[in-house]
């Protein structure tokens, strides 16, 4: 099996960092990125998100909803949504999002599935 590693930083000059290295031992940098199964569709969708706009919360909301909406229950395994970020919050640390913050964002994303899956039919 092929893995990739996600590595997140703060540069003082850069700010923000987001790397993705590959088996092969290259390494890429983004402004967001997803790895795993539908990381295609996933990245072309996050690739629509202006992140300087909206704040670190925002995002988690978008992209937990991102998530959701890729998923397919019927040919997908379940998941547990894990989110990290670095903001100057945490100290220019990367660390997991609030509980009670990923918790509300998977509440809403499940939210608008349903409504999303209730107007196809």
């Amino acid at each position: 099996m092929h893995e990739h590693a996600l590595l997140a930083s703060y540069d003082e000059v850069y700010g923000p960092e987001l790397y993705l290295v590959e088996p092969v031992g290259t390494g890429f940098r983004y402004f967001a990125c997803a790895i795993g199964k539908n990381k295609s569709s996933a990245r072309t969708e996050l690739e629509k998100i202006n992140f300087s706009t909206i704040t670190a919360q925002e995002a988690v909301l978008l992209i937990a909803k991102l998530i959701y909406k890729l998923h397919d229950e019927v040919k997908d395994k379940d998941f547990e949504l894990e989110l990290s970020w670095v903001t100057n919050e945490t100290g220019r640390k990367h660390v997991f999002v609030p509980e009670d913050l990923r918790q509300d964002a998977i509440k809403k994303a499940i939210a608008d599935k349903e409504r999303e899956d209730a107007d196809d039919q």
